[in-house]
């Protein structure tokens, strides 16, 4: 049987993980607002995974700096961005310098009579588990 709950051991690993990551984090949320000024959409992703590795291989655990990074997502920079297209712009950061080869998705849908949009990051060729995009049309890819 698959326990649900984290263990104790688990919730302080990401805890940890958090504290050490948390500069990293706030070093992407400020460039990504630097750049949202400078730069169109397709610019900013490249610029964005335009990045050099990280310096220590603690930091290279993609899952856990997903996790990071929407904890502190509403604290973050820039404000003028819904969570999912925020969460998306810094994972192409945070896990570029992985050195993974993160790919930005916007899609949408019609639901209730309103156009809705949604951003995700996939990872190809990664086997970390794809985003629920279900109803969600691709509109655009970077």
């Amino acid at each position: 049987m698959s326990q649900l709950r984290p263990t104790i051991r688990e919730q302080v690993a990401k805890a940890t993980f958090l504290v050490v990551a948390l500069p990293a984090v706030l070093r992407a949320a400020l460039r990504l607002s630097w750049l949202n000024r400078r730069c169109d959409l397709d610019q900013l992703a490249d610029r964005l995974r335009a990045v050099r590795p990280w310096i220590t291989s603690y930091l290279a655990n993609p899952h856990y700096l997903g996790g990071s990074a929407w904890r502190l997502l509403s604290l973050l920079p820039p404000q003028n961005f819904g969570p999912c297209l925020k969460h998306s712009l810094l994972l192409l950061d945070l896990w570029s310098r992985c050195g993974l080869e993160p790919r930005i998705h916007i899609g949408t849908m019609r639901a209730d009579g309103e156009l809705k949009f949604h951003a995700w990051v996939t990872l190809p060729g990664n086997d970390l588990p794809e985003p629920d995009v279900s109803g969600y049309v691709e509109v655009w890819s970077h």
